[in-house]
Parts: C-alpha cells; structure tokens; sequence
C-alpha cells in the first residue's frame, strides 16, 4: 500500500509516556483501494516502583465514505516485589455499522524468577471485534495460557543453565468448544561460551478447521486435525566473528500429510564497518490433495561508514510464490538520538501469472527530539 505522508511524536513528559501516529495513504483504484487515514494515541503513566498504567485509541477511516474502525481501551501492569507480575487489558471496536459483542479482554500473572517460571494467560476475543490495524488469526475465542519452567545451574563444565520448561495453549470458541491447542515441552542448555541449543520433542497439536482453506495453494477440507511436532535449534553466540543458527523441525501427521523444515542462518562480521548476514529456510510439504517445496532466502548487508552515515540492504527470494524483494536504506546520525533516513523499496515476480514489477517506493524520514 503507497504511503503519501507519516509522522510519530514519542517520548516523556512530566511523568507520562506519550506516542501519536498518523500515515495517509494513497488509494489503489486498480485494486480498488481507496486511500485511508491510519491514528494511533497511546498514553502510559509509571505508578509505584515497577507499575503502570494506560490508555491507547487506533484508528482507521476511509476518504470519502463513513467506513471507519476505532478501537480503544486500557491496560495495566502491576508489579509486586522482585518476581511477581500482573497484567491486563480490557478494549472495545466500534465502526460504521453498529454491533454487540465486540469487546477483547487479556489478563496474565507470572512468578519469574532466575530459576522458576509459572505463568498463567488469559484472552476472551468476542466475535465482532475488529481491529482493522492488526490480526486477527481467529476471532470469538477464549484462550488459557498456563506455562512452567525450571531453570538450574548445575555444577556441570561448560554449561552455564538448563531449562525444562512445559507450555499448554487452549483456544475454545465462546460456547466452551476446542478449537486449537498446543501442548509443548523443551529443554534448552545455555552454554559458558553463550551458545544456546534449544530442544522441543514433543508439540502435541490439533486445529479444527471450520471453512476449506488452502496451505500454500493445496486444500485443507474442514474438519478436525491432529499431530505431532519436533525441532532443535542451535543459536550461536552472537558477538562472535561467525555467529548464526541452524534449526530443523517435522511436523508428522500435518493436516493428515508432513513438513519438514530446514534453516541456517549465518551472521558474518567481517570488521567494525561490514557486516553479512542470510537466512536460508527450506519448506518440504506433502498433503493429501498434493505437495509444495519452497526456498526462502534472505540476505543482508551493513556497512558503516563513520560514526554519523550508515546502509543497510536487505534481499529477499521465495520461490514459492516466484516473488524477490529488495530494501535498502540509507541513515544519517545528525545528533545523537535524531535521524534522517532514505529508504528505497522494490519487489516483484519473477515468474507465474503476476510476472513483473509489483511496486518500487521511495521514502525520506527524519526523527528529531525535543527536550521538555
């Protein structure tokens, strides 16, 4: 979507932490998208030592029609002594058309401290909010969220902590139906060399799936699934010349079929002025109705050129979808904390129906602070 025009305002003053944002948008009339109006307010207030409370209001509106959505709410966070957690936030969306049911409320509690986790999360979703700034994976749901982990440090060399942890997910529908939900247990060993190996064997997953929908192109017929999952994952520490991870996960009895994934994502900083970095996944799906494998590469390169200018150029290739992106911005400290940024953007498709330029924008940003 073209943006014409954008500002933010953030930061403190006199005890409260403000943030406003506004982009305009350019309409599409090929696509018929007509150009909006995008508002975020939020305002927080610390209370006590570690608290807070606050406001926020988003909102989006079409030119030229009545078609609106707002959203708006509080939250709150409470903490007691060093551990000890609490937070909430109750919200509700209105729009052009009036509607009932159209609330979402989350709460969660958690003691966590170096050696326990115990956690507790809650969201009632109604079926009629929308929130037009965000997703919404499914709506009219209620999810529980309890989790636990232990975390010692034993006297073993070379490792520095272990965690065993367990985290069960439940989603039903408002008339207390199971929808979704994630069983999952790991166990992860930090290293003294800052080196992490994360291991999950055993996600016990199901998904009921209420409309035919499709998985990159193949259908998925309604009806209720369940699997299994495993992955392991190696994440290197990051401050070395060489860093990056690789990881592997099969999903086996996936929508009645497999996946399997692999990644490798290696981070090479050749000086304090260049740095490379790539993500390199593989995708191998095979489903009843039939089978995709795709390729997803992402590259990167920084290069700094004093303390004031800086570039960074992202590459991105699917070959699922034949589809390659290019990013790259240019950043100029010109006092500390305050920025002016030219950002160019490109993607396109490379093959298929679609083949051809997809959109090129061009974007300048300046960040400057105000001391109060």
């Amino acid at each position: 979507m073209p943006i014409t025009a954008g500002g933010r305002i953030s930061g403190k003053l006199q005890g409260f932490t403000l943030g406003m944002l506004n982009v305009q948008s350019e309409s599409l009339p090929s696509e018929g998208i007509p150009a909006s109006n995008y508002a975020v307010l939020r305002v927080k207030r610390d209370v006590l030592s570690r608290s807070t409370v606050g406001a926020f209001l988003l909102n989006r509106e079409k030119a030229g029609s009545d078609d609106f959505n707002r959203v708006y709410g509080v939250d709150g966070k409470l903490a007691i002594r060093k551990h000890f957690t609490m937070e909430a936030f109750l919200a509700k969306s209105t729009q052009s058309a009036r509607v009932k049911d159209n609330w979402v409320a989350s709460g969660d509690a958690q003691w966590n401290s170096d050696f326990l986790l115990v956690g507790m999360e809650y969201l009632s979703l109604q079926p009629n909010f929308r929130n037009d700034l965000g997703y919404i994976r499914r709506g009219n749901i209620r999810r529980f969220t309890p989790a636990l982990a232990l975390r010692p440090r034993p006297p073993i060399p070379g490792i520095r902590q272990m965690e065993i942890s367990g985290r069960w997910d439940y989603v039903l529908n408002q008339k207390n139906r199971l929808v979704e939900r994630i069983d999952e247990y790991a166990f992860q060993l930090t290293f003294q060399s800052g080196d992490v190996l994360r291991i999950v064997p055993l996600q016990h997953l199901f998904d009921r799936v209420e409309k035919p929908s499709a998985i990159k192109g193949i259908r998925i017929p309604a009806g209720d699934y369940a699997w299994n999952r495993y992955s392991a994952k190696f994440q290197g520490f990051r401050k070395r010349k060489l860093a990056g991870s690789v990881s592997f996960t099969h999903s086996y009895g996936y929508y009645k079929g497999n996946l399997y994934e692999w990644g490798i994502s290696p981070v090479l900083q050749l000086n304090k002025k260049i740095s490379i970095d790539a993500d390199y996944k593989i995708s191998d799906l095979t489903l009843p109705s039939g089978s995709s494998t795709s390729h997803t590469i992402d590259g990167g390169f920084s290069y700094t050129f004093n303390k004031q200018w800086l570039t960074n150029t992202i590459l991105q290739y699917d070959s699922g979808n034949s589809f390659v992106r290019i990013h790259s911005r240019l950043n100029y400290i010109f006092r500390p904390d305050d920025d002016f940024f030219l950002i160019y953007s490109e993607s396109r498709y490379v093959g298929g129906a679609q083949q051809g330029l997809q959109d090129r924008t061009v974007q300048a940003k300046v960040t400057y602070s105000f001391d109060f």
